[in-house]
C-alpha cells in the first residue's frame, strides 16, 4: 500500500507486471535483511537453547546460510567479506537484544513469516476488480494469561522507517494495523498488545566508542537504537 501511494507506476511494474532484473545469488546491501530475517527466525523458532551462547548459535546459523545459500559467493571479493561480516553483526546484535527481551517477559515468539494474503480478504473495487494484499509479518510473539491470549506484532526493519499514528489515520502507513487484521484472522481468540517496528541494522555507535565509555554507557547506546516504536495497549485490542 505504502509503495503504490509512493509511485503507482513503480507499484505496477514491480507488484503487478513483477519485472525483475536477473541478478545472481549474492550478500549486497539490499539483501541483508533477508539473512536477518532467516537467522532471526532460525534462532528463535525452538531449534537453539536461548539460555545457551548466542554468539555461538549466530555464528552457527551465519557459517550455514553461507555454506548453503552462498556458497558460490564464499571469498569472491574484499567486498562481499565485509558486507557479510556487517550482516552478521547486525544480526548478532539484534539476536542478543531480542533474546534478553524475551528472557525478561512472559511472551514466548510463537508464529514466524505468516503470509496475511491467506487471512485478509480481497478488497472489492467499484470497478470490477478485486484487490488484494500481500505481505509476511515477521514475527508474532504469545502471552496466555488469566484465561486470555495475547499477541505482540513484530516487524523487523533495517532502515529508518517510524512508527506514526497521523500517517496511520491518513492511511499513508498501514502495515501494522493490516498485519494485526491478519492475526486476528488467524488466531480469532488472540488480542492484540502490542505492534510495533524493531531495528536489526547495524547500531549508529562507533567502534571507538566502546574504549572511550564504560560498559553501561555503550550498552545504553545500542539500546537505544533498538528501542521498540510502535503501539503498546494497557488493554489488549
Amino acid at each position: 500500500i505504502e509503495e503504490f501511494i509512493g509511485c503507482p507506476f513503480r507499484f505496477f511494474i514491480h507488484r503487478g507486471l513483477r519485472a525483475q532484473k536477473n541478478e545472481t545469488v549474492e550478500m549486497t546491501p539490499s539483501n541483508i535483511g533477508t539473512f536477518i530475517h532467516y537467522g532471526l527466525e532460525r534462532l528463535l523458532s525452538g531449534e537453539f537453547d536461548l539460555d545457551g551462547d548466542i554468539d555461538e548459535h549466530t555464528e552457527k546459523i551465519s557459517r550455514e546460510y553461507m555454506d548453503g545459500v552462498l556458497f558460490d559467493c564464499k571469498g569472491r571479493s574484499k567486498r562481499f567479506d565485509w558486507i557479510f561480516s556487517r550482516a552478521k553483526t547486525a544480526f548478532c546484535g539484534a539476536a542478543k537484544n531480542i533474546v534478553k527481551e524475551i528472557h525478561g517477559s512472559d511472551f514466548i515468539p510463537f508464529d514466524f513469516e505468516i503470509d496475511i494474503s491467506q487471512y485478509e480478504k480481497p478488497a472489492e473495487l467499484p470497478s470490477g476488480c478485486t484487490l488484494s494484499l500481500i505481505g509476511s509479518i515477521d514475527r508474532v510473539d504469545m502471552l496466555e494469561k488469566d484465561g486470555m491470549r495475547l499477541a505482540k506484532i513484530i516487524d523487523y526493519k533495517s532502515g529508518s522507517q517510524e512508527f506514526s499514528l497521523k500517517k496511520i489515520y491518513n492511511g499513508l502507513s498501514m502495515q501494522l494495523p493490516i498485519y494485526a487484521g491478519a492475526v486476528k484472522s488467524k488466531y480469532p481468540d488472540a488480542r492484540i498488545a502490542a505492534m510495533y517496528y524493531l531495528k536489526v541494522g547495524v547500531p549508529d555507535v562507533k567502534l571507538s566508542d566502546k574504549a572511550g565509555t564504560d560498559d553501561r554507557a555503550y550498552t545504553e547506546k545500542t539500546d537505544e537504537y533498538y528501542k521498540r516504536d510502535g503501539v503498546f495497549c494497557d488493554s489488549a485490542l
